[in-house]
């Protein structure tokens, strides 16, 4: 997979604050697509902050359905990602006998 430039997520970010409700709708798909590609770049930027606070002002009900749906699925890809590293981390201290 390609990395990510700046020149690629800054219309992103550029958009979520855009005085036209279409943009800010598309720029919130526009995270999820990024967080797909690379979390830490969402982090960094502090896109889900911004999308958050969106949640309590934008006027739009579509900008507020997509910041939702943003919000439970990067909720639910971090839950699986913490769950299969605590496995390993566990299944690997119980051969050392750790939790005996």
């Amino acid at each position: 997979m390609c990395p990510l430039r700046p020149a690629q997520v800054t219309p992103v970010t550029v958009g979520l604050d855009d005085r036209h409700p279409y943009v800010r709708r598309t720029a919130v798909m526009g995270v999820l697509k990024i967080w797909h590609m690379n979390p830490d770049i969402v982090e960094s930027q502090g896109m889900l902050q911004h999308v958050q606070a969106l949640l309590g002002q934008d006027s739009d009900p579509q900008v507020m359905a997509n910041g939702l749906t943003l919000l439970m699925q990067v909720r639910n890809e971090f839950s699986s990602r913490l769950h299969a590293q605590l496995l390993m981390i566990h299944s690997s201290s119980v051969g050392r006998g750790v939790w005996a």
